[in-house]
């Protein structure tokens, strides 16, 4: 929840890696696709594999990081501060920017916290119960083909947050993690609900609990 940054240091300089929001994310896709990754040999030899990527693409994987350094918009669209730490990056150690290389590509987290936290489990329980919904019941929905529904529209709407702050002022791991996790409901008869095999039993988190917070605290992120 806290996202901390995590500082590094080239040559004397002192920089930190940010949380990444999802108008970073869009950018730093276009970088992200132009490199040759394996990810074959990636699942058996990350180390080797970041490494032989940095040989292959300094310039990409220097710029990469570059842009996880920038803290806010601002920043994400000043040329000049791109470019200065891209060359100051260009500096360090083949080994040391494919192990930042590396933390960059398993930073990513939503996954495992979802599955932490039970988040997975709920929505596969609400997918099973909208699948034996009575198709022939006159109700349609449409849209939500890609981040501009799934993402940007809902969270503006359902927690009245402007377009920008979506994009840049609040992490890409805790928007899809409030957006996987906000209330949904559904209504079922009692033959949908036995198709469904649904049960109202849930088991929860709660954050109120000093024996949940230790729960949260002793999960492992690596």
């Amino acid at each position: 929840m806290l996202e901390r940054p995590h500082g590094f240091s080239v040559n004397g300089v002192r920089m930190s890696i940010y949380p990444i929001t999802l108008g970073k994310r869009i950018l730093l896709s276009r970088l992200y696709a132009l490199l040759p990754i394996d990810f074959t040999v990636m699942a058996v030899s990350a180390d080797l594999e970041a490494l032989r990527i940095v040989m292959a693409e300094r310039e990409a994987v220097c710029r990469i990081i570059a842009y996880h350094t920038l803290a806010n918009k601002k920043e994400a669209f000043d040329t000049v501060l791109i470019h200065r730490r891209t060359e100051l990056l260009k500096e360090a150690d083949d080994n040391d920017l494919a192990s930042l290389f590396l933390v960059l590509l398993n930073a990513d987290k939503t996954a495992q916290i979802a599955k932490h936290l039970g988040i997975d489990r709920e929505n596969e329980r609400y997918r099973r119960a909208a699948s034996v919904i009575d198709k022939d019941s006159g109700t349609f929905q449409f849209g939500m083909v890609s981040d501009y529904g799934r993402l940007l529209d809902f969270a503006c709407q359902r927690y009245h947050w402007t377009l920008d702050y979506v994009m840049w002022g609040i992490s890409y791991t805790n928007l899809q993690l409030m957006i996987a996790d906000s209330e949904k409901s559904l209504y079922l008869d009692k033959d949908e609900r036995r198709r469904a095999r649904v049960s109202n039993d849930r088991s929860t988190i709660n954050g109120d609990n000093k024996a949940s917070w230790a729960t949260i605290k002793s999960m492992n992120w690596d």
